[in-house]
């Protein structure tokens, strides 16, 4: 039995060229990149697609909102008609897309509520 892995990514950025579409079944799907800024004040673009309700929300944000993507990793590939050559290409595909105030920050739908602490909570 082989040991299974973790795929899991958490990601913030600014929202780029989301294009909502549908499958041949009206599935809504909405294909998107985020604009990771790094320490160096350079920017990673990363390609990220979100399904059904989701991909509806996120096709109708505007360029450059704060956003916050949890989800996984996939990888496709295909032969490219013109050039022969197998290309590939890498995505997150995600489990939840959410607006967040700052890109440090997880917004608050992912933010666990907590009580307060009463003495019953105290064994002594």
């Amino acid at each position: 039995m082989s040991e299974k892995s973790i795929n899991r990514v958490e990601v913030s950025g600014l929202l780029r060229n989301a294009t909502l579409r549908s499958t041949q079944k009206g599935t809504p799907v909405c294909s998107f990149s985020l604009a990771v800024v790094d320490s160096n004040q350079g920017r990673t673009f990363i390609n990220a697609v979100a399904w059904k309700g989701q991909a509806e929300r996120v096709g109708k944000w505007p360029v450059d909102s704060k956003v916050y993507v949890t989800g996984r990793l996939q990888t496709s590939s295909w032969d490219d008609a013109k050039s022969g050559t197998r290309k590939y290409k890498t995505e997150i595909v995600c489990e939840s897309v959410d607006l967040t105030n700052s890109l440090l920050t997880k917004p608050l739908s992912e933010v666990t509520p907590q009580r307060p602490i009463s003495d019953e909570d105290c064994p002594f």
